[in-house]
């Protein structure tokens, strides 16, 4: 098998498995990211233009209208539901202003289990080099918390 086209399941990195939604990796989907600058100056137009640069790859459509919100370190998470369906996968872009260091993504199902989370010291942050897969219909939510630093960002949920 060629090796851009492997995917595999794994746990997620921290706290219980969610049984509701596992993980799956595509490396072959981190290359789309490799090849946009962004300058952490408009986070909903630059959130926009990384998932728009995915597309053809991940063969994923925009399933939710740009979340913007603003947030620091010493502010709590925040959280926007979304209905995830059964055997589907989602794939969330986050783009936060240069203000905000450290930008933390999270897809919990309805338990509050993490399914799959990401962060970056950068602006830009990709939940996984895949998507997480739900099993089953459910009231999934994206969480966003500020490692360091604060500002604006915006996010968007894409599926298959």
């Amino acid at each position: 098998m060629h090796a851009a086209s492997q995917e595999s399941t794994a746990p997620p990195e921290l706290g219980p498995i969610s049984s509701k939604a596992t993980p799956k990796t595509q490396r072959s989907w981190a290359a789309c990211l490799e090849t946009m600058k962004t300058k952490g100056v408009d986070p909903a137009r630059e959130v926009a233009t990384l998932a728009h640069a995915c597309a053809p790859v991940t063969q994923m459509k925009l399933v939710s209208k740009t979340l913007a919100g603003k947030q620091s370190d010493a502010d709590p998470p925040q959280s926007y539901p979304f209905q995830a369906e059964a055997k589907r996968c989602y794939r969330v872009y986050a783009q936060a202003d240069g203000h905000i260091e450290t930008l933390n993504v999270a897809i919990e199902d309805s338990a509050g289990v993490a399914a799959g989370q990401d962060s970056a010291g950068s602006t830009s942050v990709v939940l996984r080099d895949g998507a997480v897969c739900f099993k089953e219909s459910d009231a999934a939510t994206v969480v966003v918390s500020v490692g360091r630093g604060g500002g604006a960002y915006a996010l968007q949920v894409w599926g298959d």
